[in-house]
């Protein structure tokens, strides 16, 4: 895996990622930080990880929505805790649980943000816990 960041002046930041050729552009203002990447990184790798599982199993899950939170303390300032909720139109519930808990197990950046940080994830507003055992379809 890899990365680019470039800055071809000091009020646009553009990040390229091979392989998959995601591209963000930020217009930088003086008071923001770059803590939002962190955000859709969490978010981007989570979700993509749910939308390989809903299609490994043709599973009828659509409009699928991720919205990330981060909660920031200490100095030097660090995220502190994360939350995803997650929301989707699916006839069987039970089986949008169990592929959100597949991907919150595969997902290489909450598997990597858990080990310094909570991550509560849930769906629909309903809590999903990624050490709960759960059956594959």
């Amino acid at each position: 895996m890899k990365s680019a960041i470039d800055a071809k002046d000091v009020s646009i930041l553009a990040a390229l990622a091979d392989p998959i050729r995601l591209a963000i552009v930020k217009r930088l203002s003086k008071v923001q930080a770059g803590g939002e990447y962190m955000l859709v990184s969490l978010g981007g790798c989570f979700t993509s990880h749910f939308l390989a599982a809903i299609r490994a199993r043709e599973a009828a899950v659509t409009n699928v929505r991720v919205a990330v939170t981060g909660t920031l303390d200490g100095t030097p300032e660090r995220f502190t805790a994360f939350t995803m909720d997650v929301s989707a139109q699916c006839p069987d519930p039970e089986l949008a649980r169990t592929l959100i808990t597949m991907a919150g197990r595969a997902c290489q950046v909450v598997n990597t943000l858990r080990q310094v940080a909570p991550i509560a994830i849930t769906y629909e507003g309903s809590p999903i816990e990624l050490s709960e055992a759960m059956a594959v379809s």
